[in-house]
Order: C-alpha cells, then sequence, then structure tokens
C-alpha cells in the first residue's frame, strides 16, 4: 500500500564514525513517515551483532560494517534531490539474489538463509511480493544507483580545504634549523599523520604526502623558539572521476572526488587532544622533534580553500624601462655606424692617408 514518506535527519551511531576523514558513513537523511528525525545513536556493536546473526545465519562475517552503517533494510536513504519512494519494501529480487547498487551491499537469501530463498523473503515483511515487485511498488537497485549519484558523488569540482599551521620545536635550536633538518621534520610529521590516520600502508596518492598536501612554508624564531610554519590541505581517497568542466576555476576544473581525505581542521583539532594528553614538562614527539603545549603551537592558524599559487605577475612599471633601454640601445648603435661610415668615408677621399709605400 503507498504511503507518505518524508526525508528527515538521521543521528548517526558513533561506531559508523570513520576516523579517519571525522564523518560518518551513515545516511545522512533516510525516510521516515513523519517529520521527526530518525535516531540511530543506540546502534552498537552488539546490534551489528545480532543483525549480522539475522540477516547472514548461514554466514555471519558475510555481513560487515559497511553493510551495517548503510542501515537498510531498516531505513531507506534519501537526500534533497531525491523523492522518497511511496513503500519502504525492497524488491523480491533483492531478498532472493542479494545486489549491489552504489555504496548499497544486499546479501542474497540464496547465500546466507538456512531455509528456502523463495520462502524466507515471501515471509519477510521488509520485502514486497513478487506481484508488488513487477508492478514496481518496492525499492529497487535504481533507487539505491540514484542516491548514490545525488549524495555519495561529488555535485562539484574538488576544491580541497587547507590549513596552516605553526609547529614551535621545544628541544632545537634556530641556528642548526638548516634545509636537511626542514626536510626531516617534514618527513617526520608526515609519516605520523600517516600512522595516525590509517594512510601508512595505502598506495601513494592516498597518503599525507610532502611535498604534495604538507608543506614546510618557512621557519622563523619566536620567543626563542623555532616556529615551523606548516600548510595542509585535503586530498582524495580515490581516482579522481571527470566531469563537467568549470573555466572559473583554477585548480581541478574537470576533477570530481568521490571520497575526501580527513579534513586539515580535524587533523589539527586530534592533534591538539593529543597534545592535551601529554605531560607539560613532556610534551608530543614528532619524530625527534619536540612539542609542548606551553609554546601555545597555532593549531590551526589559518583555514580556506585551497588555490595553486600563481607565479607574481610582472610589474607594468617593468615595462617601460626595458622599452627606453631598448630605445638607448637601438640609438646607440645608429651613432656607431654612422661613426664608422664617416670615418671609412674620410679615409677615401684623404689621398694622403691612402698612399702606399
Amino acid at each position: 500500500m503507498a504511503q507518505k514518506l518524508h526525508c528527515v535527519d538521521l543521528e548517526p551511531t558513533e561506531l559508523c564514525m570513520d576516523y579517519k576523514t571525522g564523518r560518518t558513513t551513515m545516511p545522512k537523511k533516510v525516510c521516515s513517515t513523519n517529520f521527526y528525525p530518525v535516531s540511530a545513536k543506540d546502534w552498537d556493536t552488539d546490534k551489528f551483532v545480532k543483525l549480522g546473526n539475522a540477516t547472514c545465519p548461514k554466514n555471519p562475517s558475510l555481513f560487515t560494517k559497511e553493510m551495517f552503517c548503510q542501515a537498510s533494510p531498516w531505513f531507506i536513504p534519501c537526500s534533497d534531490g531525491l523523492e522518497c519512494p511511496s513503500t519502504t519494501k525492497l524488491c523480491y529480487s533483492i531478498c532472493t539474489m542479494g545486489g549491489t547498487g552504489g555504496v548499497h551491499k544486499f546479501l542474497g537469501a540464496n547465500q546466507c538463509q538456512t531455509e528456502n530463498p523463495e520462502k524466507y523473503c515471501k515471509s519477510n515483511p521488509l520485502v514486497a511480493s513478487e506481484a508488488d515487485s513487477a508492478l514496481g511498488k518496492c525499492v529497487g537497485m535504481s533507487y539505491f544507483e540514484q542516491y548514490y549519484m545525488l549524495s555519495i558523488m561529488a555535485q562539484a569540482q574538488f576544491q580541497p580545504r587547507a590549513c596552516r599551521g605553526r609547529f614551535p620545536i621545544f628541544n632545537k635550536q634556530m641556528v642548526n634549523f638548516n634545509a636537511d633538518m626542514r626536510v626531516t621534520f617534514m618527513k617526520s610529521l608526515a609519516k605520523k599523520l600517516n600512522r595516525l590516520w590509517g594512510y601508512s600502508d595505502n598506495a601513494d596518492p592516498y597518503k599525507f604526502k610532502r611535498p604534495v598536501n604538507v608543506r614546510l612554508r618557512r621557519v622563523q624564531l619566536l620567543k626563542g623558539e623555532p616556529q615551523v610554519q606548516v600548510e595542509m590541505k585535503e586530498f582524495c581517497l580515490s581516482e579522481f572521476r571527470k566531469g563537467a568542466y568549470d573555466p572559473s576555476l583554477k585548480y581541478n576544473q574537470d576533477a570530481f572526488c568521490d571520497k575526501v581525505s580527513v579534513s586539515p581542521e580535524t587533523v589539527f583539532k586530534n592533534l591538539t587532544a593529543l597534545l592535551d594528553k601529554k605531560r607539560p614538562d613532556r610534551g608530543m614527539l614528532i619524530g625527534e622533534f619536540n612539542i609542548r603545549k606551553s609554546s601555545k603551537p597555532g593549531w590551526p592558524t589559518k583555514c580556506f580553500t585551497y588555490q595553486p599559487e600563481e607565479a607574481p605577475a610582472i610589474p607594468r612599471w617593468v615595462w617601460p624601462i626595458v622599452t627606453l633601454a631598448c630605445m638607448a640601445f637601438l640609438l646607440s648603435l645608429l651613432i656607431l655606424q654612422h661613426k664608422f661610415r664617416n670615418r671609412a668615408s674620410y679615409v677615401r677621399l684623404n689621398e694622403k692617408l691612402r698612399s702606399y709605400v
């Protein structure tokens, strides 16, 4: 029976928070019969295990945390650009055979249920009947693919966020902070960030990489300590997807990122929390470099949408000088040519100068 469903906010569980990016892997919005937000805050590990045993009793390990956080078929995801379906029941074929629609993966009864798959699906209240499924009165894979296109895939060209921070080094002197030591610090910082956010074993494009997305801007002395100015920016955890070209952008005019890394704001927020846990007289180590809370690091000092730095334009006053210099050179050349021609004519016309011994 058709019913009016509304797209409302979903309050996610902590279990589905992605510590790498600081974002939840649950849908932001789900379909509901009323206008009140739906809460999944009480979803925990025990519920995950119970749902796994109920979803796939033949092999509960097939039910992954990603499937649990998708909240389907218990909640149907939606977005502002996608109207909720007229029913919350899944199509009969999804129940029997399973399938994948965007990021949503369903396990089929043929591989998970101990009883007859057809019998199980016919008795499942979350599944539409074969007759209703044939008439389209169900939620099929096409809906989840639409949801993926509108909610998961990036809708705009990738313009990463960037933040600058100041790292006071307690145990080093400015006079020793040469080029080699600066490189050592940046390598140590990138290594620590990769370890904290689990990027250490990933392919190179999915890491904090020096100097691509962790960049040293300058080192200066402040209150007796070397202050390393660092800039961090987001990067893409998947291959860029080519899309519409926007000539108004200076960067990534046609590049779309469907899975963004941890934000730089989150990086500095977590570094601050980590430093707060350390003893004040010991501080935090980044490789061999000691940072202490008493030094008041700037985490961050500035955040913005990253744009590549352009080569500085040539000042307008340069061109008049170049023009005058070219005119002076040409005038000098004409004077020398005229003088040489006059001297040759003088010798040719003076018989004494043309005499031979």
